[in-house]
């Protein structure tokens, strides 16, 4: 990819990514397609992304999860934030790292 005029370097906000991936999911992509898609620009030369490896980290677990991006980034952002339980809405999420996430209803009662 090739930047235009005198750009030497574009950067791209994590919440782009996020807002990304929740538009191509409207648009009907495959998982994997999204993936791909957001792996690519992580990777591209001559872009900086805010908070790289946080989305490193979520796009490698969204590769193979169930849940949506956006969660994935949430969840390691708690985590690396030293949270010990992630309250989430996102059931696959929960299902997929009861551990980690519990449902909101499940943490008042």
């Amino acid at each position: 990819m090739e930047l235009r005029g005198n750009a030497e370097r574009l950067f791209i906000s994590l919440l782009v990514f996020i807002e990304l991936a929740w538009v191509l999911s409207r648009k009907n992509f495959r998982r994997t397609a999204i993936y791909r898609a957001l792996w690519q620009l992580l990777e591209t030369d001559h872009i900086v992304v805010g908070q790289h490896d946080l989305i490193r980290e979520a796009l490698t677990l969204y590769k193979t999860g169930k849940a949506d991006f956006a969660d994935y980034i949430i969840m390691c952002d708690s985590a690396h934030s030293g949270a010990r339980t992630l309250a989430s809405f996102d059931l696959a999420l929960v299902k997929e790292r009861p551990d980690y996430c519990k449902h909101p209803i499940a943490l008042v009662t």
